[in-house]
């Protein structure tokens, strides 16, 4: 019997010979990993590219997913697929810095410096735009003690741009509470909306209204003893009630956001909670 062994690049085999037979045995072709084998995408913003693993990009219910789902008429081979090649991008019409922020919080590489707060905002509007739910919640995590240091009319309307529930009703809250509000800071731009401006000042009225009545009790939200309701819970209170249509309306896109951090030992959740489980004793409030 004699064996012969033939080599090559791609076509290596292996020929088994003997004086009746003659068999040639070819290595099965490699197949691709299924978690470890990744296809890159190149983007254009403004006037810089961008390649980075297209596997970040392909999240269910974003438009990515289906973009890179359908082939795109005509593209027959890989120098015409978009996002394949330098010479063929896929173009996308935002801010560099933000989608950059976007990428840091998509690929947490080490090595980087960490990030600013426009690079969370920027990876947040990124996020609302393109249905990144996981992004978005993170980056609201990480913005949380920033919001809280905003002024109140900055809070609410940096609330309203990134639809965070939260965020816009502690904003109101702040609004309703504070005490030194002029004419100048509501004219200054952004300018609130008038309906905002209506439910606010007719909220400001009934705090005010209240803080008028004496009284020693127990609130009913926080178990506080107290002359008159908790001055807190009752701007809560009053504040998810003014504003509640917009509130909801925002629970649309905000479904899982993060609850902003407890302060003065009031969970803002469970004060929402009973607010609405108690309903029939706020009249004691009015």
């Amino acid at each position: 019997m004699s064996q012969s062994f033939n080599h090559g690049a791609e076509d290596e085999a292996i020929t088994l010979s003997s004086h009746e037979s003659s068999v040639t045995y070819k290595p099965e072709a490699p197949s691709r990993d299924t978690s470890f084998y990744f296809r890159n995408v190149i983007f254009k913003v403004e006037n810089k590219l961008f390649c980075v693993p297209r596997h970040g990009f392909e999240v269910p219910g974003t438009v990515f997913e289906a973009m890179f789902a359908l082939p795109a008429p005509g593209v027959t081979t890989l120098e015409t697929m978009e996002g394949m090649t330098d010479d063929n991008p896929i173009v996308l019409p935002v801010e560099k810095t933000s989608f950059r922020g976007f990428l840091r919080m998509m690929y947490p590489f080490s090595g980087h410096p960490p990030l600013e707060i426009k690079d969370w905002l920027g990876a947040l509007e990124l996020a609302n735009m393109w249905s990144f739910s996981k992004i978005r919640c993170d980056a609201i995590q990480q913005l949380n003690s920033y919001f809280q240091q905003l002024p109140a009319k900055e809070a609410v309307i940096l609330a309203k741009k990134f639809r965070v529930e939260n965020w816009l009703r502690e904003g109101y809250r702040k609004l309703v509470e504070g005490e030194h509000l002029t004419l100048e800071e509501l004219r200054e731009t952004p300018v609130l909306e008038e309906s905002t401006l209506v439910v606010l000042f007719y909220t400001k009225y009934r705090l005010f209204q209240q803080r008028a009545k004496n009284g020693y009790m127990i609130c009913s939200e926080c178990n506080t003893h107290t002359y008159g309701p908790c001055p807190k819970c009752y701007v809560r209170i009053i504040v998810n009630e003014g504003f509640k249509q917009e509130l909801e309306d925002m629970k649309i896109v905000a479904l899982e956001d993060p609850p902003l951090p407890v302060v003065e030992g009031i969970n803002e959740a469970q004060v929402v909670s009973n607010s609405k489980k108690k309903k029939k004793k706020l009249s004691a409030y009015n």
